[in-house]
C-alpha cells in the first residue's frame, strides 16, 4: 500500500481505534473527542485544506503517534541499500509466542504504518 490518504485512514480507524463522528470530528469508540476534524473523511488538525491533513504515512511525528498507541517494542533501521525498515514483535499464538511484523519502505513514516497495519493483522483472529 503507498502512502497516502488510503493507508493514513487504515492507520486512524485501525490502529488509533478512532472512528468518525456525525458531527465532523474523528471520536476515540467511548465518545470522546480525539482533537482530529475530518477533512474530506481524513482526520485533519487545522480547520480546511489538505495540507493539514494528519499523513502518518508521510510525517514522523504523525506515524510516532501511532507507534505509541500500539504496545510492542519496535525496531527501525536502514537495510542494504539504506532501505527504511520497521519492525514491532507482536505475539502470534500460544504456540508460537513471538513473531515480527516489519515494514519496508521507502521512508520511515511509510515503513512503519506498513509494520502497524501487519501488528492489527497479527491481533485478529
Amino acid at each position: 500500500m503507498n502512502p497516502g490518504p488510503e493507508l493514513d485512514a487504515k492507520i486512524a480507524t485501525e490502529v488509533m481505534g478512532w472512528v468518525s463522528a456525525d458531527d465532523g470530528w474523528w471520536d476515540l469508540p467511548d465518545g470522546k473527542s480525539t482533537g482530529y476534524h475530518q477533512n474530506d473523511g481524513l482526520p485533519a488538525i487545522g480547520t480546511e485544506g489538505d495540507s493539514d491533513r494528519w499523513k502518518p504515512s508521510e510525517d514522523i511525528a504523525a506515524a510516532w503517534e501511532a507507534v505509541e498507541k500500539v504496545e510492542h517494542n519496535i525496531m527501525f533501521g536502514r537495510g542494504n541499500g539504506f532501505q527504511p525498515w520497521a519492525s514491532f514483535t507482536v505475539p502470534l499464538s500460544k504456540h508460537f509466542p513471538l513473531g515480527v511484523a516489519q515494514g519496508r519502505a521507502e521512508t520511515m513514516p511509510h515503513a512503519i504504518c506498513l509494520a502497524l497495519l501487519k501488528v492489527v493483522e497479527a491481533k485478529t483472529p
